[in-house]
């Protein structure tokens, strides 16, 4: 079997595009240095603890920017890895988040985002 390799600056690429996106988060990814090195890592333990603030905290601006920053990178057809992140750091976690997150965050969801949390939600069962 064959295996894909993602080369090696990919992740780099990622999470510079949300530091452009979100620079907020520059200090607090720069802050632990593994963070660096995983776009996964970013997602799920950077943006996605911001990402419930801000829907908390109704801040529309920013859950726009992160609508079409997840539809763009769903959509990514220059790498396998880059939906991916979205899909397990990003989507796959905020279906097992308790709470009503994602009647929050649902409105703002753009098609691809929507049909990839749909799949999350009937895997593990949520309505």
């Amino acid at each position: 079997m064959d295996y894909y390799i993602a080369p090696a600056e990919w992740d780099d690429e990622i999470i510079d595009h949300l530091i452009d996106i979100f620079p907020e988060l520059e200090d607090e990814i720069n802050e632990e240095i593994y963070y660096n090195f995983s776009a996964y890592l970013v997602f799920d333990m950077i943006l996605f603890p911001r990402v419930l603030e801000w829907a908390e905290n109704n801040q529309t601006e920013k859950l726009k920017k992160l609508s079409d920053l997840l539809e763009e990178m769903l959509l990514s057809t220059d790498n396998i890895w880059i939906p991916n992140v979205v899909e397990v750091s990003f989507l796959e976690a905020l279906v097992l988040e308790d709470g009503d997150i994602i009647s929050k965050l649902r409105p703002y969801f753009h098609t691809q985002t929507l049909k990839s949390l749909r799949y999350w939600m009937n895997r593990y069962g949520k309505q």
